[in-house]
């Protein structure tokens, strides 16, 4: 989904909603990884990456590719 299609789908939302998202913890031993809900703060769980015109990323699935992620996963 591109950013144009999510906010056309958030405005079919209750626009009074809180937003919260899922946080992923890395396990520290064999029980495996733990996640929690959390609100959306946009200072802390939103993550840009753009590839365009990066020298490594030539040839790779990902040359050219702009992503958005929203979340936080250690």
């Amino acid at each position: 989904m591109i950013v144009e299609d999510f906010i056309k789908w958030l405005q079919t939302q209750d626009q009074s909603a809180t937003v919260e998202i899922l946080v992923g913890e890395r396990a520290r031993s064999y029980e495996g990884d733990n996640y929690f809900k959390t609100d959306f703060d946009p200072e802390k769980h939103v993550d840009y990456t753009d590839m365009r015109g990066n020298k490594f990323a030539i040839g790779k699935p990902y040359e050219n590719a702009r992503t958005l992620f929203l979340g936080e996963a250690e």
